[in-house]
């Protein structure tokens, strides 16, 4: 599945530099198109590999989307051990970008939507009427999200940095637990 969704982001990506290019755009005028990596997905809780693209079809206007591949899961606990985990998150997002803030720091804000899908199999004790009985529970979770964000991005030369915070809801519409 990351395969796929690497090669889905590359194709993407080099459709919308050759674009630019095509449409002789000066150098300066086709930064329009960035590739995003998120190492901070590692340490969540549910781990993952992150890759995003952004387009600005016009200065003011970004289109970004985002994808994760999860493969693992932290899980703090004695009763409990979580393995065979898998999933993927979709994060398309639209932000509208203050060009005059600073010279090469732009703040943004945004509108972002999210739709995560896990599964994973659970290893826990239950406690029965007078013992203990160890089962592997196979969990599948969805959940949405919508959020409200804002923050500063630098987009200088090849390597620069999006910061941003926001507030939003989470929608869990059904988990399943298939033994």
């Amino acid at each position: 599945m990351i395969k796929y969704f690497l090669s889905l982001i590359c194709c993407v990506g080099y459709q919308f530099s050759m674009a630019q290019y095509n449409n002789n755009q000066s150098e300066t005028d086709a930064a329009q198109w960035s590739i995003k990596i998120s190492p901070l997905s590692l340490i969540e809780p549910d781990q993952a590999v992150s890759l995003a693209t952004e387009f600005r079809p016009i200065p003011n206007l970004g289109i970004q989307i985002e994808g994760a591949y999860i493969f693992n899961t932290f899980y703090f606990s004695n009763n409990r051990v979580v393995s065979n985990t898998s999933g993927f998150r979709v994060v398309p997002e639209i932000r509208y970008y203050d060009i005059h803030f600073k010279k090469k720091v732009q703040r943004y804000a945004g509108l972002q939507f999210s739709y995560k899908q896990v599964e994973k199999d659970v290893e826990m004790w239950i406690y029965k009427m007078n013992y203990e009985q160890l089962e592997i529970l196979h969990l599948k979770k969805y959940n949405m999200t919508g959020a409200l964000i804002g923050g500063l991005q630098n987009h200088s030369r090849r390597i620069g940095y999006d910061f941003n915070i926001g507030i939003g809801l989470k929608y869990k519409p059904f988990s399943s637990n298939a033994s």
